[in-house]
């Protein structure tokens, strides 16, 4: 949602590929739904990031995915 939502547009833009990690996943499928509407590439991972496991495991699985993580937003 809003300035988080506006950042990985942009990022998707410059041709990024955008991880939106967010504990709501309604929201957070719909924001990696509409990059990919506007021809980005992204992908959801639902997490609460005040858990310490769960933040490990959305590091990995974006390194799992794209190979490496570049830029992190929190």
């Amino acid at each position: 949602m809003g300035m988080g939502l506006a950042t990985a547009k942009l990022f998707a833009e410059a041709k990024a590929k955008v991880v939106i990690a967010d504990f709501n996943e309604e929201k957070g499928k719909a924001a990696a739904s509409e990059i990919e509407a506007d021809g980005g590439e992204a992908y959801f991972i639902k997490v609460d990031i005040s858990k310490s496991d769960q933040v490990q495991n959305m590091v990995a699985k974006t390194v799992e995915k794209y190979g490496r993580l570049d830029v992190g937003s929190y």
